[in-house]
């Protein structure tokens, strides 16, 4: 690597006139394309190689989440970090919390800690140094998670959060509703990427079941949204709703009867929001107190 560096900075020394300007400028371009991503790749010190997520909403309103996640450290790590947003902003001004409680890991040492807009559970031990193949189980509840309008209901959920900035080699997800809904249930969608970048999911629905079609491959800050409409009187008329917040928002939620055709926005912004705090190297759980 050393002789290919001292032969390129030769030739950047020879390229000098003014006629070669745009020369010099390509290699340096071309340089920064090679080198830069080999640097981002290697940063975390693992991969995921499968996240799997089942998600179930009650009848009650309350959205039960298993996540299954299985992780390949490619240097000697301590654990993880799951991160869950609790802060959103919706239709661009009014701001809610969603609850997220009952947090488990399964067979790990966890901590969860409260941070202003997210939920952090902290993955590992200080004097346990990993590597290779890992299983991570977690299980939570989220509490006002249902969006109420005044024609219908609205589950709208990040079963996949970008906050990874490592890629995620294969993704799926199952939603589950109440068995008595399965005719009722309209307007179902899933989407997946980053600003810009969106996609809309093949998934098929069986019953009471929404589900990827196939496995997904997601990149560093990459997510996946699923979202569709309740008729009115399937929840309770008393649903535990969304808790205002004065913290600061980093999400948008859709606006009320335009929710199915703004998924896509509402994705992407909650994917800058998480970009912007997360697009950083994940610490190892020793890192932090």
């Amino acid at each position: 690597m050393l002789e290919q560096w001292d032969t390129i900075l030769s030739l950047h020394s020879i390229l000098s006139s003014q006629s070669i300007f745009a020369m010099r400028r390509l290699i340096t371009v071309v340089l920064m394309m090679i080198f830069i991503p080999l640097t981002l790749l290697g940063d975390d010190g693992f991969i995921i190689k499968s996240y799997d997520v089942e998600v179930l909403l009650q009848e009650d309103g309350v959205i039960k989440v298993v996540e299954n996640i299985q992780v390949d450290f490619t240097e000697r790590r301590r654990g993880i970090f799951r991160t869950i947003p609790t802060l959103y902003n919706a239709n661009g001004n009014a701001e809610y919390r969603v609850d997220i409680e009952d947090i488990e890991v399964t067979d790990w040492n966890y901590k969860v800690s409260n941070k202003r807009s997210e939920k952090e559970i902290k993955i590992g031990d200080t004097d346990r140094y990993l590597t290779g193949i890992q299983n991570y189980r977690i299980t939570y509840r989220a509490y006002g998670a249902i969006a109420r309008y005044e024609d219908s209901d609205e589950f709208y959920w990040n079963v996949i959060g970008p906050e990874w900035e490592v890629p995620i080699e294969s993704a799926s997800y199952s939603v589950r509703f109440p068995y008595g809904w399965n005719s009722q249930v309209k307007n179902y969608q899933s989407t997946s990427g980053r600003i810009g970048a969106l996609t809309t999911l093949p998934n098929t629905l069986t019953d009471n079941l929404i589900q990827s079609s196939s496995d997904i491959r997601l990149n560093p800050g990459e997510g996946i949204s699923v979202a569709f409409e309740i008729p009115k009187g399937l929840l309770p008329s008393e649903l535990r709703t969304h808790t205002s917040s004065s913290d600061e928002s980093i999400g948008l939620r859709p606006q009320p009867n335009k929710w199915l055709s703004l998924i896509p926005a509402g994705l992407a912004a909650l994917l800058f929001g998480q970009w912007r705090q997360k697009g950083r190297r994940q610490p190892d759980p020793s890192e932090v107190p």
